[in-house]
């Protein structure tokens, strides 16, 4: 994958994804307690996206053209607001 793309992780925080999928209806994956399955699968997925993430882009409170714009920034180089500094509960690809 990373050999002929760019890997870009839109991470977002298990309570913002919890909001957006609601219950999970139509989501086997999410069937039950959707907000402990999220957890689990990002738990599980955390190392891997960590791993390939060439951008990391937390999406939390943003909107989806601000998440565009943010991708376009880090994929052009250019700096981009504080914001996606590194968070306890998911770290970003370049820290151990």
């Amino acid at each position: 994958m990373k050999q002929r793309s760019t890997v870009v992780w839109l991470r977002t925080r298990v309570g913002t994804l919890t909001k957006r999928v609601g219950s999970g209806k139509g989501r086997p994956l999410l069937s039950g307690d959707a907000t402990r399955n999220l957890a689990e699968i990002e738990k599980v997925r955390r190392t891997l996206y960590s791993s390939v993430a060439d951008v990391i882009v937390d999406t939390d409170g943003l909107t989806p053209d601000v998440v565009a714009d943010r991708v376009t920034a880090k994929l052009r180089g250019s700096s981009i607001p504080r914001a996606d500094t590194p968070r306890a509960d998911m770290p970003r690809a370049d820290m151990p």
